[in-house]
């Protein structure tokens, strides 16, 4: 898990490093706890580049990182190591006024416990996502790897502790085909 905060830390440092990228930390957001996407502890960590509208993300705990470039368009690029083994996959983003729409996919470049590369699919998501004030409604449908999907209803709500700088977020999912129990994340974002 060490290594994984240490990449992220090295990747920070080197993309926001003179003369290379000029890219400038524009949030870290840390949270805790279980969701269909985020699990055990989290880091995410978005970057900018000064004068482009285009963001650079990094999340990570002790199972993956991933990295997602965002054109500030519709179609975006998403790529990391999972368990071991590399994937990469498109992220397409449309949203009308509160509501959103993402369908997510990604290949996965074989099994952590098998050394050669066997290209795979690894996951498709597909999910909309309602903003009333503070809070987010999602409904999902996640299926990962040869898995049943999963059909996924969830609720999100975010809370300013200090203006426009940090606020707390709680979320709440739950499959609604085969879910025994809701699945609760929760944790802080800062904006620089």
């Amino acid at each position: 898990m060490k290594r994984i905060y240490l990449i992220i830390l090295i990747l920070s440092f080197c993309l926001t490093g003179v003369g290379f990228c000029q890219y400038s930390i524009s949030s870290i957001k840390a949270g805790t706890g279980k969701g269909f996407i985020t699990s055990g502890f989290d880091v995410t960590l978005s970057l900018n580049k000064s004068g482009v509208k285009n963001t650079l993300y990094f999340q990570a705990n002790n199972d993956r990182i991933y990295a997602y470039y965002k054109f500030h368009s519709t179609f975006n690029v998403t790529g990391g190591i999972y368990k071991g083994a590399p994937w990469i996959g498109p992220y397409i983003e449309y949203g009308i006024g509160k509501i959103s729409f993402v369908h997510w996919w990604g290949w996965l470049g074989g099994d952590s416990d098998k050394p050669q590369f066997v290209p795979q699919l690894f996951f498709v998501d597909n999910w909309v996502t309602v903003s009333i004030g503070k809070f987010n409604i999602l409904v999902m449908l996640q299926h990962i790897k040869k898995n049943i999907p999963q059909r996924v209803v969830g609720l999100t709500y975010s809370q300013p502790i200090i203006k426009s700088k940090l606020s707390s977020f709680t979320s709440i999912q739950y499959d609604v085909g085969h879910g025994k129990y809701p699945l609760l994340f929760s944790g802080l974002n800062y904006q620089f």
